[in-house]
């Protein structure tokens, strides 16, 4: 069925959303060949060309839209920008004035009008020390922020940039602040402000690739994570999150990034590890992908030491820990929840196990993981688990997973237990389960009191919707594994030996390991 015009414009701005940067393009182009004067394809087609880096090209584009249709704000932001981020403050300033002439008005216009007046003003200085507050002011509002006072934050941003209204830092710290609010938009605008007056801000760069990540547009992510690559080589935070998103995505430009080129070829050769039995063939392959990305970046390193196929959903484990931290209470929804759990003996098949992780399709997604143990207290070494949400379908996970195990180890079973295993160490009675599934320990009710108050303190990283993993091996994974391997090392795990050649890079959880085995 042919598509009408309008249709074909929702179809490429859900595409836009989504990072998926050729389709959208599609269905802009298609669009302007049948109305070349079309104003939001023509202006959607400009902010394409921005996102990858073509703001030269994006100008005939925004220049169309707006003389079909120069009563829009959006149209005058996106072209007044662009102009800004070419350097060509004029025209940007002439292209203010046309904007009001036609009746133009709103708070983000105001803010650009702002910006380019204080740019005026400071343009006889190009000291940037000049342009920001004293460090100790800058401390406040990054205290202020991490105690939770947010809007506190967002005021003092306000007062101060009345003061230093060419301050890169205050106007990062907002877009954070703005972040933390789920008010991207406003967090978007903030960061394009900073890097409009320093476009090398490598912090701006890698802070709003957090924000397009949260709004969903990955491809932009993506560039946004690379641009703060590019400005300080050595940002491992940076690094971190773009290897973190390519768990979930695969870019439409590999070439952005050598990190990206290494994720690619990973995705594209690393199948069904489960099904290599021999441990010097296995690790073989494990080095020659860990040698590949340290020829790449032997810097890059990783916050993680589990390795997650995630689905939609996020539990909120966070929040339920930090309750059972503060006030030794363990959350209403961690009574529903049931993991179905393997352990093995080796690093070699906790790396099968995720490999098999990978593969096996449940009747749902069950979110699942493979891990080290580190916890204090906690048995055990190589951990494998899948979330259920009821023990019924926790018992149709072990079934079948059972099945699936006996490619690892003829023996090798699963067990189900509930929640998480710091909980038992103070409820010994909460993991006692009967056949049907039955706790021993139940909810308390005077526990739900407790709760609402924790949560009227606790500052939610609760997300409403999860951007699943792809099936499949990544960059993110390996560096977890190089870390597995260096845990191995220090539990003496006899398979750990294939890797000798590989020197300990994570030595904090060596040392973790070694201590366990005391």
């Amino acid at each position: 069925m042919e598509l009408t015009l309008d249709q074909a414009l929702q179809k490429g701005i859900e595409a836009h959303k989504q990072g998926k940067v050729q389709e959208a393009d599609g269905y802009y182009t298609a669009i302007l060949k049948v109305q070349p004067n079309h104003p939001d394809a023509n202006h959607n087609m400009g902010v394409l060309a921005v996102g990858i880096g073509k703001v030269q090209e994006s100008l005939p584009f925004f220049k169309m839209a707006l003389e079909t249709n120069s009563g829009i704000e959006q149209f005058w932001l996106s072209y007044i920008d662009a102009l800004i981020k070419l350097g060509r403050m004029d025209d940007a300033k002439v292209a203010v004035i046309e904007a009001e002439s036609n009746g133009v008005q709103g708070d983000g216009f105001e803010k650009l009008k702002k910006l380019l007046e204080a740019r005026d003003k400071e343009a006889t200085s190009n000291n940037l020390n000049n342009q920001e507050p004293p460090k100790k002011h800058l401390d406040v509002l990054i205290d202020l922020y991490e105690n939770g006072q947010v809007k506190r934050v967002l005021e003092s941003c306000s007062h101060m940039l009345e003061t230093y209204p060419l301050s890169p830092s205050v106007y990062n710290i907002q877009g954070v602040a703005y972040a933390k609010l789920n008010l991207l938009d406003k967090a978007l605008e903030s960061y394009k402000i900073a890097l409009s007056i320093m476009p090398d801000y490598a912090e701006a760069h890698m802070n709003m690739g957090v924000t397009l990540e949260d709004m969903g547009r990955l491809d932009d992510a993506v560039t946004a994570y690379c641009d703060a690559i590019l400005h300080r080589s050595n940002f491992i935070d940076a690094k971190q999150n773009l290897a973190n998103l390519l768990k979930t995505f695969s870019p439409s430009d590999p070439t952005k990034n050598p990190l990206i080129l290494i994720d690619n070829e990973i995705k594209s050769q690393t199948k069904e590890l489960h099904l290599e039995k021999n441990n010097e063939n296995l690790a073989l392959y494990i080095l020659q992908v860990i040698k590949k990305i340290e020829e790449v970046d032997k810097n890059i390193r990783t916050k993680h030491s589990q390795i997650y196929r995630q689905n939609k959903v996020d539990l909120d484990c966070n929040r339920h820990l930090a309750l059972f931290s503060a006030r030794a209470v363990i959350s209403e929804f961690c009574f529903g929840c049931y993991k179905v759990q393997v352990e093995v003996n080796s690093i070699l098949d906790l790396i099968r196990l995720t490999s098999l992780f990978y593969s096996i399709n449940f009747d749902q997604n069950y979110t699942r993981k493979c891990m080290v143990e580190t916890r204090p207290g906690i048995k055990g070494i190589y951990k494998g688990l899948v979330f259920c949400r009821e023990f019924s379908q926790a018992q149709k996970v072990k079934k079948l997973l059972d099945e699936y195990l006996t490619v690892i180890e003829s023996k090798l079973t699963s067990k189900i237990k509930k929640g998480c295993s710091e909980f038992p160490l103070i409820y010994p009675e909460y993991n006692e389960l009967d056949e049907n599934g039955q706790g021993k320990m139940q909810y308390l009710k005077n526990w739900k009191e407790v709760e609402n108050e924790f949560d009227k303190k606790y500052s939610s990283t609760k997300k409403i919707s999860v951007i699943p993993s792809l099936w499949e091996f990544c960059l993110s994974d390996f560096l977890v594994i190089h870390k597995w391997i260096d845990y191995a090392k220090g539990a003496n795990d006899r398979t750990s030996s294939l890797f000798d050649g590989l020197p300990i890079k994570y030595k904090e959880v060596f040392s973790i390991s070694e201590d366990r085995r005391k």
